[in-house]
């Protein structure tokens, strides 16, 4: 599958083993990747979509050590990250034209 793995692990080992491995991460990322873009794809543009779904595994392996194997797999904590990041997106996207949205048209 991917290097420093023999053959097809669970999602639990996969995670039990990133606290020692980090390098074992690009593993949750090949696994992972397309169904996180896919998802955040369906939510936002597709150009957003790249920056998202990259920054969901960029947060997910700077919290690797939080993942709890025992609560279940990788799959709902990558989507649980994503769906943060795109809720942020919106709510930035929304301070960021609201306010042209409220002006009053100019007098003619």
């Amino acid at each position: 599958m991917t290097s420093g793995l023999d053959g097809p692990v669970t999602d639990a080992e996969l995670a039990a083993r990133l606290q020692r491995e980090p390098q074992l991460f690009t593993a949750v990322y090949d696994r992972y990747v397309r169904d996180i873009y896919r998802y955040v794809a369906g939510r936002l543009d597709t150009q957003v979509a790249d920056d998202i779904a990259a920054e969901t595994f960029l947060v997910a392996f700077g919290q690797r050590d939080r993942f709890d194997p025992e609560r279940g797999s990788l799959r709902p904590w990558l989507f649980g990250i994503a769906t943060n990041l795109v809720a942020r997106h919106r709510r930035k996207e929304a301070r960021h034209y609201w306010p042209s949205t409220c002006r009053p048209a100019p007098p003619r």
